[in-house]
């Protein structure tokens, strides 16, 4: 076999592992633990953020693996370490583990709540400051880009994730059934006047 079939054959094989081994981690479902989802739902409440929003950055960021590095992007909600410190700290952390899912999703919610707030809600600019940082979706607004495919990402996402780990609506408590109202007692003037009568009568 010439050697440059024989290269073609190698590589061929070796992409068909790849494409086998990307098939079979693909079938896996990537599906957040209980405890991304009840950290996920409690900062979702304190910090009144869309339903499904930390949960949809997270999978567009690490697919939920807290270990996720990605050059200075750290842990499930891929955290940039240099501002990392501003975020935590407004979030009331005094110390953080960018890869901890909880401090995590709480510097994220911090982040995603002060970009929402700073420009009026405008949830495509909010994660476009998320994914490029602050400076770079200023220069793209200032092109005319009011959204982005990663914005646009994380949006058609969080339908799906809304209702995740959210905690149940309170039931309404069932009402006590209400004690049976006492006999009204004849009146001790009636009792007294009725032994009377029997006396006389059966005497």
């Amino acid at each position: 076999m010439p050697t440059s079939n024989l290269r073609r054959t190698v590589a061929g094989v070796v992409a068909a592992g790849m494409i086998a081994t990307a098939g079979a981690g693909s079938a896996l479902a990537k599906e957040p633990t209980a405890a991304i989802l009840r950290a996920a739902a409690e900062m979702t409440a304190a910090y009144d953020l869309p339903a499904g929003l930390l949960l949809a950055v997270a999978e567009t960021e690490s697919d939920f693996d807290p270990a996720c590095r990605t050059g200075k992007c750290v842990g499930l909600m891929q955290i940039h370490s240099s501002y990392a410190a501003e975020y935590a700290r407004a979030a009331g952390l005094d110390t953080w583990d960018l890869y901890d899912p909880a401090d995590s999703l709480r510097i994220a919610a911090s982040m995603l709540d002060d970009y929402m707030r700073r420009y009026e809600g405008d949830i495509h600019f909010a994660l476009m400051c998320y994914n490029l940082g602050e400076y770079g979706a200023l220069r793209k607004l200032a092109e005319g880009v009011e959204s982005t495919g990663y914005s646009r990402k994380v949006i058609g996402r969080i339908e799906r994730w809304a209702d995740y780990g959210l905690p149940e609506p309170p039931q309404a408590a069932e009402p006590e059934p209400a004690e049976p109202e006492p006999a009204e007692q004849p009146p001790a003037v009636f009792a007294a006047v009725w032994d009377r009568i029997k006396e006389v009568l059966f005497a």
